[in-house]
């Protein structure tokens, strides 16, 4: 069910965009959108919205890039 593209993502950037699963590789914006709200309702990431955009935070590893 998830891509190397969606780990990927996951785990360089603190945050992810509907918009940045999109563009990393062959995935519809409906796919996109499931696999992300699939990743809140386990407790893995949480949905902000900022504006007219959906943020998906990974709490754990922004708290990592802090402690740096």
């Amino acid at each position: 069910m998830y891509t190397k593209e969606l780990i990927e993502l996951l785990f360089t950037q603190p945050y992810v965009r509907i918009q940045n699963l999109i563009d990393s590789g062959d995935i519809g914006r409906f796919t996109a959108s499931k696999r992300l709200k699939t990743l809140c309702d386990v407790g893995l990431l949480e949905e902000v919205t900022r504006g007219k955009e959906k943020l998906f935070i990974n709490h754990r590893f922004l708290n990592l890039l802090k402690k740096k």
